[in-house]
């Protein structure tokens, strides 16, 4: 397995955290809204919101660590199909990651995949843009496989 070089890895770490923010930032206005009562607490209505409280944020916390999980997936599956270790894939990687993933890859798709993944139109695919428009279709199968 390739390891990941230090640009990359800063770019990997970068988007785990921006994801974890992301779902952290969520915590906020949802315990907002626990606390949002017209009516003063009593003792059961206090132990009812604090039990609320604490499922909201188990379900946040389990969240953000399936997100990182995934996004150390598609890295790893990044650095996998990058068979030259140029840092960005090309068409071919693509195509490449295509037919091992089983997904369909005729010229049509590839181009159409390649075109949505390359926002800079540089001609290749950076990690940055592989984590971010990878398709959901495309990253469920990277994730299960």
């Amino acid at each position: 397995m390739a390891t990941l070089r230090p640009r990359q890895l800063l770019c990997a770490t970068t988007m785990l955290r921006r994801s974890y923010s992301a779902v952290t930032a969520r915590r906020s206005p949802l315990g907002s809204l626990v606390h949002a009562t017209k009516k003063p607490p009593s003792s059961s209505r206090s132990l009812s919101s604090s039990s609320a409280k604490a499922d909201i944020t188990k379900v946040v916390e389990e969240r953000a660590a399936m997100a990182r999980r995934e996004l150390a997936i598609l890295a790893e599956a990044f650095l996998r199909y990058d068979g030259d270790h140029s840092g960005a894939l090309d068409r071919g990687e693509i195509e490449r990651a295509l037919a091992d993933l089983e997904i369909e890859n005729d010229e049509v798709f590839v181009d159409s995949l390649f075109q949505q993944l390359d926002r800079n139109k540089d001609g290749t695919v950076s990690l940055e843009e592989w984590l971010h428009q990878l398709p959901k279709r495309a990253r469920g199968e990277i994730v299960t496989k």
